[in-house]
């Protein structure tokens, strides 16, 4: 669940109708097309995540690739996609697992368990990498070549020695990786990825969140602020500007409106314009010290739940997840804002990875 908590309230009001999503006849894979695979969250609780693929040049999608390839469900709630040398990492949050499988024809080719809630994982080169996890106070560090977990980071370190933080998304700097604490946390956590170690901390508003880095090394984040149902004077989601060679907050943006909130945030490929996903979508360059007063892309009546920006052609893909309980839709557009065209994937879809 890209939104933990506000899926949660969110789709208290839709389980009744939920249902398990049917496997789609397809004995056709993507095979080495140029495209972008789709991670289906699906419902929490219903094992009804999904995984699809959409080729541009011919508008053709895949979908139910893993179930179709395996015969077996992938599981609950698809959380994030990383791609490393032939295979795809599918973080599978609510099964407590990363299943592993060939980028070209989705055989299985394995899985890491044992997890308690993964939410990312960050490949730091070929022998390690990092899985973040909402409830068990550690990051992971695994093989991704063996499989095998190989130690833990505490999630303690840092100021004030805490009790182990939730961590969520990764962007690295040099030898620098940053995770954001993201359920009731304010805090970048920074690690040495030398020494597999939380080495400082820097203070951001409530619930830091999807980070990117742009062409200049600064890091931009985005916070969720706090749920008016639990606070009658809630803490404004923000756009937040971090230069992390000396680990101070430039600049943060509150949204001041009522109900404003920010639910993703991306680059374009030159890496000098930030996207972020309010409703609406909007745009504004790196260099700017004001947020945008116009919206780049209009909700029109539809919500947007999920962002995706092609790192080479600069495409936009925007998913409007319906009622939830049915398959969702994913409109593309060109870098200027023009519709190129909808297509239809599975329950809820939330994110994207890329393959040019």
């Amino acid at each position: 669940m890209k939104k933990w908590i506000l899926s949660a309230l969110l789709l208290s009001g839709v389980l009744v109708s939920c249902h398990v999503e049917e496997p789609v006849p397809e004995n056709e894979v993507p095979g080495k097309r140029k495209g972008v695979f789709i991670a289906n969250e699906g419902n929490f609780m219903y094992g009804n995540a999904s995984l699809s693929f959409y080729e541009p040049a011919s508008k053709k999608v895949f979908n139910q690739l893993y179930y179709t390839r395996n015969n077996v469900p992938l599981g609950d709630v698809a959380q994030f996609l990383a791609m490393r040398g032939d295979q795809i990492f599918i973080v599978v949050n609510n099964s407590g697992k990363i299943v592993v499988a060939d980028q070209y024809t989705l055989e299985h080719k394995g899985v890491i368990k044992g997890l308690s809630s993964p939410r990312a994982i960050h490949f730091v080169n070929d022998k390690k990498a990092y899985v973040s996890d909402m409830k068990s106070g550690v990051i992971t560090v695994i093989n991704p070549g063996t499989l095998q977990v190989i130690s833990t980071i505490s999630t303690n370190g840092g100021k004030g020695n805490a009790p182990g933080k939730a961590t969520e998304n990764f962007v690295q700097v040099g030898t620098q990786v940053f995770v954001s604490c993201w359920v009731s946390g304010n805090q970048l956590l920074v690690i040495d990825s030398a020494r597999d170690v939380v080495t400082d901390s820097i203070d951001v508003p409530f619930q830091p969140n999807k980070m990117v880095v742009d062409r200049n090394g600064k890091i931009w984040l985005q916070t969720d602020g706090e749920y008016s149902v639990s606070n009658p004077d809630p803490e404004k989601p923000a756009l937040v500007k971090i230069d992390p060679a000396t680990k101070k907050v430039e600049k943060i943006w509150h949204l001041e409106a009522s109900g404003a909130f920010i639910t993703d945030i991306r680059l374009n490929p030159s890496r000098d314009s930030i996207y972020f996903l309010a409703g609406g979508l909007y745009k504004m360059s790196v260099t700017s010290n004001q947020l945008p007063h116009e919206v780049f892309l209009p909700a029109e009546g539809r919500y947007y739940y999920s962002l995706g920006v092609d790192p080479v052609s600069g495409e936009i893909y925007l998913a409007d997840p319906l009622d939830y309980s049915q398959n969702g839709v994913i409109y593309r557009y060109s870098p200027s804002g023009i519709l190129l065209d909808s297509f239809t994937v599975g329950i809820c879809p939330g994110e994207y990875l890329f393959r040019n």
